[in-house]
């Protein structure tokens, strides 16, 4: 009897790769980025499926997938566009503004090279994350849509809402595609809104047990089986298709704040580690707030030093 272990379904992440500009020089980001990242450094093994430039920005960001661990299976790369950008404007000390620069390499992303880079999995996925940024042209909505041709009733989507880039009635249908959605509380009520929907009990983080007919009236417009809502300095919820909250917690207090940059992102990261690993839900978002926290103590979306998660991975058995 072999004692090797199994190997867990790994997470497909979807979505931009793309360099933060700032005056000193610059930083990886992207919120599918940022979350691939945490999971590979958490030993859960995902294929990261982006487009870069044929460029220097290109490479550095190749070089950061390579430094946590993943391979480039699922990275294409476009001769022609540049590598995504966002330029940072800090005219003002601690206020930030940005600019996500359009028509970059992961504007374009190739769906039969997307599918095809699923071979490379060590196991059949377990889920397929994307967000609403990366689909704002029809190359890569279609290449999402030929994974989810793939990997039927895997999706997870983290709304990741950027105004002027995804119209709404888009971004419904990206998020009714899926079957659990990650918003914060500001889109919530926000997607409710588009909906013409309103529900003051969702104002602060509800009690679990609480039913939003809102919420129930959001999952039945598809395929959503949960809905997982951060509230930031007022901690989380979960709900369930009918609208019934099934967790609820307060926030982690933050014992070091360096900046909160990728917290949500974080987040996302545990909360997908704890579906796949089969967590208890509310063991899921204790965790996912507690990790979360403790990022805001780092700089930047992701820790220098891979030596950050080692407690996590020890703490959580992975």
């Amino acid at each position: 009897m072999s004692d090797t272990k199994p190997h867990r379904a790994p997470p497909v992440i979807f979505g931009e790769a793309l360099v933060d500009v700032f005056h000193e020089g610059d930083v990886a980001g992207g919120a599918p980025f940022n979350v691939a990242r945490h999971l590979a450094a958490l030993g859960l093994q995902p294929l990261f499926i982006t487009r870069l430039g044929d460029d220097a920005r290109g490479r550095m960001l190749q070089a950061e997938l390579a430094r946590f661990g993943m391979d480039l299976a699922g990275v294409q790369i476009d001769a022609v566009r540049p590598t995504g950008e966002v330029r940072v404007d800090e005219s003002a000390p601690g206020v930030h503004t940005f600019t996500i620069l359009p028509d970059k390499a992961w504007d374009h992303m190739s769906g039969s090279d997307a599918v095809a880079a699923l071979a490379s999995c060590a196991a059949p996925p377990g889920l397929l994350y994307y967000g609403t940024l990366a689909q704002r042209h029809a190359d890569s909505r279609m290449a999402i849509q030929a994974l989810q041709a793939a990997l039927p009733g895997r999706g997870w989507c983290d709304l990741n809402w950027r105004a002027g880039h995804v119209d709404p009635a888009t971004a419904l249908a990206i998020m009714h595609s899926a079957r659990a959605v990650k918003v914060n509380e500001t889109e919530l009520h926000m997607v409710l809104g588009w909906l013409g929907l309103r529900d003051p009990s969702l104002d602060r983080r509800p009690a679990a047990g609480l039913r939003s007919d809102a919420v129930a009236r959001l999952c039945a417009g598809g395929a959503v089986e949960q809905v997982v809502v951060t509230y930031g300095a007022d901690g989380y919820a979960a709900f369930g298709r009918d609208g019934v909250c099934l967790a609820a917690g307060p926030a982690e207090p933050v014992t070091r704040m360096v900046d909160t940059v990728g917290s949500g992102d974080a987040f996302t990261a545990v909360v997908i580690a704890g579906e796949l690993c089969g967590w208890p839900l509310t063991t899921t978002l204790e965790r996912a707030n507690r990790f979360a926290a403790a990022l805001c103590a780092v700089r930047g979306a992701a820790p220098e030093q891979l030596s950050f998660y080692e407690s996590w991975k020890s703490d959580w058995g992975l």
